[in-house]
């Protein structure tokens, strides 16, 4: 794998929720706390006791109340209107859960009817991206035994549906892909990870491309309120992206910075910041979340700024200082020309109030992340 590879599954620490396992759980480190993996046929490993109760949802017993429906009425409704102030076409991506696509491994048994295809019957069809039966097509190149993410073919299907639904010629995606290659690799992930011994599968990675050659700003933090910007001069269109997503979002990156000459992810789970908008003025709005956090309702009035206050106050000070370490600025100008240098420079102070660490952030290339817990 390239050093540029700033994507690894298995970084993901999940919160406990209260309520038992449905059947019996892998081996773990902790006997007295819940488990947090199911194991499923031919060693297929799929999420437990998660804070989005992702098995109820699997089944079926979990549903939405009208309440988040109409919750979820406004929000598509406000990413609309919120694409309209900036002349942007706007979608709204939900990455389907694991389970959903290679359901037939699961040990519990699918349900007809639960959170996401509540939300599929209400949301305009213009602007939404489930890509579950394409995914479903690919069959079990689409996600990691060990991982609870797509694989980068999944990405990549993905990726397609989305650019397709942002008005960019399917066929003209279709064929800038078709010339990627890929190449067998051990694989963890987030699963994986959480059993006794640890487990690992053996997944197809792109071997091709890395959006991390691509990548001239990282404002070092992990998890929300991170920020990455790619300016990839050979893309299919000149244009500026601007993606509010999740874990998902980071191996899609190797395909949409190749779509657009300049992405702006920002992880916040597609809660939306009307002000980050304004300051961007993208051509293209993404709200990206993962299929299993449907049980919060994205938010229409979030703060990407204080947000990032708050993270900076809850680390400790080690990560603070590798925070500073771990930036990436390569591009002053692009980093200026995308209205973010305010953004910038309120971690360094941030992070310069609590800890009075002098000296100029470090350069460093090579990086992993750590998955969110849940969506705010």
């Amino acid at each position: 794998m390239p050093p540029w590879n700033l994507f690894q599954p298995g970084q993901a620490f999940l919160r406990r929720v209260i309520g038992p396992a449905a059947v019996a759980p892998v081996a773990r480190q902790d006997e007295n706390a819940p488990a947090k993996v199911l194991e499923g046929k031919a060693g297929w490993l799929f999420l437990d006791n998660d804070t989005n109760n992702s098995v109820d949802q699997h089944r079926g017993t979990l549903r939405l109340s009208n309440r988040d429906l109409r919750s979820w009425r406004k929000y598509a409704r406000g990413l609309k209107r919120l694409g309209r102030t900036v002349d942007s076409p706007v979608a709204l991506l939900l990455s389907p859960t694991k389970e959903s696509v290679v359901g037939r491994y699961h040990p519990v048994a699918t349900g007809q009817w639960g959170p996401m295809q509540q939300i599929a019957a209400l949301i305009p069809k213009k602007i939404f991206v489930y890509p579950v039966a394409p995914l479903s097509a690919l069959g079990d190149n689409a996600y990691f035994v060990t991982d609870t993410h797509w694989t980068d073919r999944g990405a990549m299907l993905a990726t397609v549906e989305l650019a397709e639904t942002l008005g960019l010629s399917r066929r003209d995606v279709v064929i800038l892909f078709a010339k990627d290659r890929y190449r067998p690799q051990k694989i963890v992930g987030d699963l994986g990870c959480k059993v006794t011994p640890q487990r690992s599968s053996i997944a197809e990675m792109l071997d091709s491309y890395n959006y991390g050659e691509f990548l001239v700003y990282d404002n070092g933090l992990r998890n929300f309120g991170r920020i990455l910007i790619t300016r990839q001069p050979d893309a299919m269109v000149d244009k500026t992206c601007l993606l509010f997503g999740a874990s998902s979002s980071y191996s899609m990156l190797n395909f949409t910075s190749r779509l657009f000459s300049r992405v702006i992810f920002v992880h916040t789970a597609a809660n939306l910041d009307p002000d980050f908008i304004s300051a961007v003025k993208p051509n293209f709005l993404i709200a990206q979340t993962n299929a299993r956090y449907v049980v919060r309702v994205p938010k229409l009035n979030y703060c990407v700024h204080d947000h990032i206050l708050m993270v900076i106050g809850n680390l400790s000070t080690q990560d603070r200082k590798a925070a500073l370490e771990n930036q990436i600025l390569i591009d002053e100008d692009c980093l200026a020309q995308s209205g973010l240098t305010a953004y910038h420079q309120l971690v360094i102070d941030a992070i310069g109030r609590h800890e009075n660490v002098c000296g100029s952030p470090g350069i460093k290339v090579a990086i992993e992340f750590e998955q969110p817990r849940i969506s705010p």
